[in-house]
Formats: structure tokens, C-alpha cells, sequence
């Protein structure tokens, strides 16, 4: 049987919320895989519009040249189209707004290239917002307002991720439409500054949005005397944002990695980020390609199918299952990409 074929893909449409595909990838296996939508990061959050685009372009080059693994999400439909033909869509996104500079315009040229999610700011402060890491947490700026309403208008996803409390508030009462939080953890439970308030999650279920919980181990972390984290720590990040607000407003952002991770990039997130990367760096692991930087049973993307099993086995009907892993993340595409609203 072929491995790219539907009767392949072991039952779950799965959507992963974060992952970075790296020039190194096996392209044409990442169906095998058995993800069948991946939210990725389309370039660094930090390069100019100019390098935005050529990156958005490489990216279509990629599908062409597998077109019988790969398609672009542009629409809900690609998603299902892709599950049921075997292959694997790729949802372009963003992870932040620098690119944008002042310039409005740019978010319709992008669009228009594919542009399907997009953060507002990555940990620091741009023109729209505040990141989670800026210490003085202001919130979104007047510019700000009107990127959440072009946003909105084009049928763009809003991401909240790295992004500061106040900034996100205040663009999740802004926009008229779902937004998501694609890949962070409860703050509650794992006190690190790039996890979540309860006051966040709460306010992205009352848009309807959908919030990606993360076996990225850092933000996993709940019981640093154990060293890595375990699946079960994952788990409880998971319940507590169900208990919260059920299941209809979680979802699964890996924040994993396809072919090899940049050692470059990451010990320049390492050196910029210190709060967030130096503890598990000193007490777990330091290397980024390590599945260390993951939480045990959750460290490779061939997991993300076998995972629907352990929710099962917890007592998750086949239909939350389901939820979870994919059909929430389907709901929010759907309504935003599908219907872009007049603002």
C-alpha cells in the first residue's frame, strides 16, 4: 500500500499548531509522518518584507516540486483535501509582525501569497504590541489596532504566542473573530514567561479561539526536580485548560522541528532569551536538536497520531479526541479564512 495513500493515515485529521520545516527536510515523507496540517513558520520573525517574500516564494516552490505530498492551505477545504488524498497541507504563517514595519499594505501583499496566521510580535516589542518578554508590557499600539482590523478584514488568523498579556487582551477584544494561541502552556501550571495567564486563556474561549498546549519542554516543565519533563506533565497542561474552558478551545502546537534545527538560530534565541531557554538548558538539555527539548512520549511528530490513543485511554470520547487534535484548530480556519469579514 502506498504510505502516502488515505487508508495509510491512522484515523485522526491532525493539525499541529507550531512546527518549523528546515531546508533539510524529507519533503516528500512528511504525509508519513501523519500530520496532516502543519501551522509553519514561513520565516524568521525578525527579516525585513523583502526577505519575507522570497521565503514566502520558497515555499510554494517546495509544494511544486511535491506535489504529491504537499499542498498550501489557503482554505479549510485544502485541509480536508489533503487528509483524504494522502498528503500533508502547509499552513503559512508568521511569528510576528516585524516585516510590517509601518506599512499596512504589506499584510494584503501576504495574504495574497498565503498568509493564513500571523503573530503579532515575537517576545519583544514591534510597532504592533508588546511580547511577552517586553518588561514594560504595554499593550497594543494605534497601529496596532488597525493590523488586528486588517487582519481581520483579509481573513488572517490572528496568533497570540509570544505575545505580551495586556497586548493580547487587547487584541482579543479587538478582533471580531476567533484568535488562537497556537503554542504555549498555562501559566499556572508551569510558571515560565512565555506560558499563559489565566486570564488569556479564558478570553481566547470566549472568541471561540483555540489555544495549542506545547510538549516544548521548557514550557512543560512542572516538576523541575525530575528533570525532563514526562507525558503526564504535558497532560496536565492540557486538562487545566479544559477544566477551564472545555475541550471545544484546545489544541495540540508541537513546536517541533522537520529535518535539523538550526544550531546558529537557536544559540541566538538562547543568548536573547535567557529567562525562558537558561534553566531547562542547565538542567535537562542545552542542544536544540535534542528530543530532551521535548517531553518524553511527546518528542517526534510520529507521536501526534499515538497520542489520540492516550487521550482515549484517559477516558476522552472519540469525538474530543478528535477535537483536540485537529477539528477545534479546523473550526477556527474555517470561520476566519473561509468568511473574512468587513471590519
Amino acid at each position: 500500500m502506498n504510505h502516502h495513500s488515505p487508508e495509510a493515515r491512522r484515523g485522526y485529521l491532525c493539525i499541529d499548531g507550531c512546527v518549523q520545516i528546515w531546508p533539510d527536510a524529507d519533503f516528500a515523507s512528511i504525509p508519513a509522518l501523519g500530520v496532516t496540517a502543519y501551522l509553519l513558520t514561513a520565516f524568521d520573525p525578525y527579516v525585513s518584507f523583502r526577505a519575507a517574500l522570497k521565503e514566502m516564494s520558497y515555499w510554494h516552490g517546495v509544494v511544486e516540486r511535491y506535489p504529491g505530498s504537499l499542498r498550501v492551505a489557503l482554505v479549510s477545504g485544502d485541509i480536508l483535501a489533503a487528509h483524504d488524498s494522502g498528503r500533508s497541507a502547509l499552513i503559512l504563517g508568521c511569528q510576528g509582525l516585524n516585516f510590517v514595519s509601518d506599512d499596512l499594505w504589506a499584510l494584503d501583499v501576504m495574504h495574497r501569497l498565503g498568509l493564513r496566521v500571523a503573530q503579532l510580535t515575537y517576545n519583544d516589542r514591534n510597532m504592533v504590541a508588546d511580547g511577552c518578554l517586553e518588561p514594560g508590557g504595554a499593550g497594543l499600539s494605534g497601529f496596532g489596532r488597525r493590523v488586528v482590523a486588517e487582519l481581520s478584514r483579509l481573513g488572517i488568523v490572528l496568533d497570540l504566542s509570544h505575545v505580551g498579556e495586556r497586548s493580547s487582551l487587547e487584541a482579543m477584544d479587538a478582533t471580531p473573530g476567533p484568535a488562537v494561541i497556537s503554542h504555549a502552556n498555562p501559566r499556572a501550571v508551569v510558571d515560565s514567561p512565555r506560558n499563559i495567564s489565566d486570564a488569556q486563556i479564558r478570553a481566547c474561549a470566549a472568541g471561540g479561539g483555540v489555544i495549542g498546549l506545547s510538549p516544548w519542554g521548557p514550557l512543560a516543565w512542572r516538576r523541575p526536580e525530575l528533570g525532563r519533563p514526562a507525558l503526564e506533565d504535558y497532560i496536565a497542561c492540557l486538562e487545566y485548560v479544559i477544566e477551564m474552558v472545555g475541550i471545544d478551545h484546545v489544541g495540540v502546537g508541537t513546536d517541533l522541528s522537520i529535518g535539523t534545527y538550526s544550531a546558529t538560530l537557536h544559540a541566538e534565541l538562547v543568548q536573547r532569551y535567557p529567562s525562558v531557554f537558561d534553566d531547562y538548558g542547565r538542567e535537562v538539555e542545552a542542544s536544540a536538536g535534542s528530543p530532551l527539548r521535548y517531553v518524553a512520549g511527546f518528542d517526534d511528530l510520529t507521536r501526534f497520531q499515538a497520542f489520540g490513543g492516550v487521550l482515549a485511554s484517559r477516558g476522552y470520547s472519540d469525538d474530543d479526541v478528535r477535537k483536540v487534535l485537529g477539528g477545534n484548530f479546523l473550526r477556527v480556519f474555517s470561520q476566519v479564512w473561509d468568511c473574512p469579514r468587513e471590519v
